[in-house]
């Protein structure tokens, strides 16, 4: 499994990508919660619900923490210090990071291909379908398929 890392100032977007590429659950958490974040993604071994204040997508990853293969990092807004952050956690994998321009134009597609339109926004052109939450757990989706499918800029463990 993968964790995606979509990382901002304010907010963090999460997700845990399977070995096919499918989204196995995702969330988004506030830039200031990051040290509860790590704690609760330790727990999730022993606590399936432990993410759950921040899941918005949810199929239960199996296995938690000890199942990670890396962790890949978006390199825009505060990706450094989110990368470093996690490097001081020490989960024993890996960390990259993966260039994130045009992952939020890519989580409104992955967007409407979870939760497709409404019959009233068929009618309207695609580039007027406009989803209901924020999508940065969609666009951690898209940078941890990034990173899966090919040369990234490994950090040291």
């Amino acid at each position: 499994m993968t964790v995606g890392l979509d990382p901002g100032r304010d907010k963090v977007g999460w997700a845990f990508v399977g070995e096919g590429r499918e989204l196995l659950m995702s969330g988004i958490f506030p830039a200031e919660e990051r040290a509860f974040f790590w704690l609760a993604l330790r727990a999730l071994a022993g606590d399936a619900d432990a993410l759950a204040p921040w899941t918005l997508e949810a199929l239960s990853p199996r296995g938690g923490a000890s199942s990670i293969a890396a962790f890949v990092v978006g390199d825009g807004t505060c990706g450094g210090e989110l990368a470093a952050s996690l490097k001081e956690q020490d989960f024993g994998c890996p960390i990259l990071r993966a260039d994130e321009r045009g992952t939020t134009l890519e989580a409104r597609t992955l967007y409407w291909r979870l939760h497709g339109p409404s019959w009233w926004q068929r009618l309207l052109p695609r580039t007027l379908w406009v989803p209901p939450r924020p999508l940065d757990d969609l666009a951690a989706w898209a940078i941890a398929m990034r990173g899966m499918a090919g040369p990234c800029e490994q950090r040291d463990r």
